[in-house]
């Protein structure tokens, strides 16, 4: 197998070496079934990286849509500010709590959603 960048073998092919080594020792027949079964191995690894990186991914874009969400509530805020500079509109604290925990169970649900879709490959 390949050696990667510092002269070592990838982690993967250890699992391919060792059932080689296991065949030599048996008289060198390498048999179709342990040669599938180490590549039903590499397969099932590569296909977790990949959902792993798919998860990372959603996780990311997640945030990065938090962090524009923020960025815009606060200039909407700032706009609504300058505009009710005549005639403060009255605050109601509980209601605004009310609101703002919708909206954070809103946007927490959207993020679930995207990272289930991307996890199961819908885009």
């Amino acid at each position: 197998s390949q050696l990667n960048a510092n002269g070592r073998r990838p982690a993967c092919s250890w699992a391919l070496d060792r059932s080689l080594a296991i065949l030599k020792e048996k008289g060198g027949v390498y048999d179709a079934p342990v040669l599938d079964r180490v590549g039903e191995f590499e397969k099932r690894r590569v296909e977790r990286l990949e959902a792993l990186r798919q998860a990372q991914r959603a996780q990311d874009e997640a945030e990065e849509q938090a962090a524009q969400e923020r960025l815009f509530s606060r200039r909407r805020q700032r706009k609504a500010d300058e505009n009710s500079k005549g005639h403060p509109k009255r605050s109601v604290p509980f209601l605004d709590r009310l609101r703002d925990e919708a909206q954070a169970r809103e946007q927490r649900l959207r993020q679930l959603r995207k990272a289930t879709l991307m996890q199961y490959g819908v885009r």
